[in-house]
């Protein structure tokens, strides 16, 4: 419990720091405690799947090309993260977008045998969560565009199918390493997002049911 309230309070923004009794607030809480996710499990995966890529990018230029992607989405990240007086749409929105940035190369690069699925569902987990039922309906969306744009062009011949090294990556203990740690750090985003809410509930059931409140 004291890593789940230290989770909300590292990136939080200051005008909701001492406040528990908004639906504002609480999403405030939701977004902190998943930066500080991204910002930390985050930050391990970024360099492990940067330097992985390098390496593989020498026989297969798909993974180079992934980079720019990644690292756009990681330094959008930080940015965030660390602007705690940002407005709340713009640091929740960028959240989202460096989540469908990934999710995006993912399947333009790897097809259907990346993790791109993974991303998606956080993205729609997320988008309700901090923009209500029209972020929901916008995530879905969302994310038949992040599906449907790389297969229209890898259909239409348009962009190259996935290579070899990438169909037959399941042979690699790397590729499996790598997978895990991002489904770890997905996993982790939709459970402190839970959690959170799961508090905020708890804590709005407590103060009605107090005499003193």
């Amino acid at each position: 419990m004291k890593l789940l309230h230290f989770a909300q309070s590292v990136f939080i923004s200051p005008v909701y720091a001492d406040d528990e009794s908004s639906l504002q607030a609480w999403r405030e809480r939701v977004l902190s405690a998943n930066l500080f996710v991204t910002a930390s499990l985050g930050t391990v995966g970024y360099i492990a799947f940067v330097i992985t890529d390098f390496v593989r990018g020498a026989n297969d230029p798909s993974y180079l090309a992934e980079a720019p992607f990644s690292t756009i989405g990681y330094l959008t990240l930080m940015v965030i993260a660390f602007g705690r007086r940002l407005p709340f749409k713009l640091r929740a929105g960028s959240l989202v977008f460096a989540l469908s940035l990934a999710a995006f190369s993912d399947r333009l690069q790897a097809g259907l045998n990346g993790i791109g699925d993974l991303m998606l569902l956080t993205i729609a987990a997320l988008m309700v969560i901090f923009f209500g039922i029209k972020g929901g309906a916008a995530a879905i969306g969302l994310n038949v565009a992040i599906m449907a744009i790389p297969g229209w062009l890898m259909l239409t011949g348009r962009k190259s199918l996935p290579s070899l090294e990438r169909l037959n990556s399941s042979v690699r203990p790397s590729s499996w390493a790598l997978a895990t740690l991002a489904l770890v750090v997905l996993s982790m985003m939709l459970i402190v997002s839970t959690a959170v809410l799961i508090q905020g509930v708890t804590s709005r059931l407590d103060q009605q049911h107090d005499p003193a409140g």
